[in-house]
């Protein structure tokens, strides 16, 4: 069975795993969502991404 991580992700590295599986910055609504996320650091905003360790693998090594 594959592991599995959970991440925090908040406006400062949500590029790097994206939002429900959207990453592209040109999509409609996502530079939004972002700007939305930043303006909601001061509540403590944070999304637990669940990542599978070979996808996880993939994220931080395509920078």
């Amino acid at each position: 069975m594959e592991e599995i991580t959970i991440i925090d992700t908040d406006y400062t590295n949500i590029t790097n795993y994206g939002i429900c599986g959207y990453k592209d910055l040109k999509r409609e609504g996502y530079p939004e969502k972002i700007s939305w996320m930043e303006k909601m650091k001061t509540h403590g905003l944070v999304i637990k991404t669940v990542m599978a360790e070979k996808y996880l693998f993939e994220c931080v090594h395509k920078k």
